[in-house]
């Protein structure tokens, strides 16, 4: 029973609004009485530096820390065990002999330690949070029923180490399907979706408009780099939408989404307009297109009566004058 309250007391130290460094110190305390460790650690990784920052320690030398959150580790072959496993991983758990680790021999083993576990710690939507350590000076791992538990604890950890975590719940209720990416008040701009960070200029932009109003916006943005790169590689716009946080370590979160092709056009279209605009005539385009004349004359046909224009040479020169040109097909939804 004493292994059960400890879980439960973790769950309810996660959920605190005390400083994180006194919570995870907390959290280690009670894993003491989950599993008998020599040292643990628990680290937040931030994704503007690529680093680990250790927010409590036990156990460990300065030179040890050091190396848990330095690069050393990631690169080592076990990482790659690590990233697949939503549970501990214990050294014993390794699909290799651990000696054939360059990080257990030259850190875990260098520094007294012959067994230790590490788990990965993630947020709701896979993103990497942090990770949780404890090493033993015994080769045996923990029964079964105390890896049981601290897997289940690891799992609710998340929270504590995701800074976040507000900003998380709010995409994944407001708009779930579209890009979207946080202004963290310490290390800036971080993706929350897999889509990564939108084009530097338009969190130019954002930061512009944050700074001038604190409230809710929605505008459409075109790169301002498609003027200087000349009309015709110009890039279709995005709507944008920007919502302030406040009283949280987020300042404000934006998602954008791709607005449909201009003028109703399909992708196939803008191919045959492109075309049309060098003068080609319907069988050149074909031919260019693999396709049938009569295919390119119905495109045409279609082109016309969506631009609103009488003639091809009005076509390509609305084109022209639109940017139509060169919409990057990245941009297209």
């Amino acid at each position: 029973m004493s292994m059960v309250g400890s879980a439960r007391r973790i769950s309810a130290i996660v959920a605190d609004t005390s400083p994180i460094d006194e919570r995870a110190d907390a959290v280690l305390g009670e894993l003491a009485e989950i599993v008998a460790y020599d040292a643990a650690q628990i680290a937040v990784w931030n994704p503007k530096t690529s680093a680990h920052r250790t927010v409590a320690s036990r156990g460990y030398t300065a030179e040890m820390r050091a190396a848990l959150n330095g690069p050393h580790y990631q690169t080592d072959r076990v990482w790659s065990v690590l990233e697949q496993r939503e549970e501990p991983v214990f050294w014993k758990d390794c699909p290799f002999d651990r000696r054939e680790s360059a990080f257990y021999v030259e850190t875990v083993e260098a520094h007294g330690f012959r067994e230790g576990a590490t788990m990965l710690l993630r947020a709701i939507d896979g993103a990497y949070l942090g990770m949780l350590l404890l090493n033993l000076e015994v080769a045996t791992p923990p029964a079964d029923d105390v890896r049981d538990i601290l897997g289940i604890v690891g799992a609710g950890m998340a929270p504590l180490v995701d800074r976040l975590a507000p900003a998380r719940q709010f995409v994944s209720l407001h708009s779930p399907q579209l890009p979207a990416a946080a202004l963290d008040r310490d290390h800036g701009w971080v993706p929350l979706t897999p889509e990564g960070l939108p084009a530097p200029a338009l969190l130019d932009s954002i930061t512009e408009a944050l700074s001038r109003a604190d409230r809710p916006a929605r505008f459409r943005w075109c790169d301002p780099d498609g003027d200087r790169r000349g009309r015709r590689s110009r890039p279709h716009p995005l709507t944008v939408e920007l919502f302030p946080f406040s009283g949280s370590t987020c300042r404000a979160v934006v998602t954008w989404r791709r607005e449909p092709l201009p003028y109703g056009l399909t992708r196939r279209e803008l191919d045959v307009l492109a075309a049309l605009a060098t003068g080609a005539s319907n069988a050149v385009i074909a031919q260019a297109l693999s396709t049938s004349v009569r295919t390119v004359t119905t495109h045409v046909e279609h082109i016309l009566a969506k631009l609103a224009v009488p003639t091809r040479t009005a076509a390509a020169l609305l084109a022209d004058r639109e940017g139509l040109l060169g919409v990057d097909e990245r941009y297209v939804i």
